[in-house]
């Protein structure tokens, strides 16, 4: 809907949210993506990925790259510490 609004794609949307999701970890995205959706995601993501790509992939591509790019954003800066003792061990 914003992209529609801005005259914009909705990749260049997504990538300007995420990039406010960089500099404000704690906004809240329930309002830009469904929750049931946004939990399948964090679910996936939990499990490891190599790229959007795949992780796209393991959702039967029902979910669009722009969705997946915020959701990706939103799960690795509100769970720093998981993502880093994964990344320790």
């Amino acid at each position: 809907d914003i992209a529609g609004l801005r005259k914009t794609s909705e990749a260049v949307i997504s990538m300007q949210i995420e990039s406010i999701i960089e500099y404000e970890p704690a906004i809240d995205v329930s309002n830009l993506l469904n929750t049931n959706e946004l939990k399948k995601i964090f679910d996936e993501i939990e499990k490891g990925y190599d790229n959007l790509k795949d992780l796209r992939f393991r959702l039967n591509n029902s979910i669009d790259y722009p969705v997946l790019r915020i959701a990706v954003a939103k799960y690795k800066l509100s769970q720093p510490s998981l993502l880093n003792s994964r990344y320790e061990q």
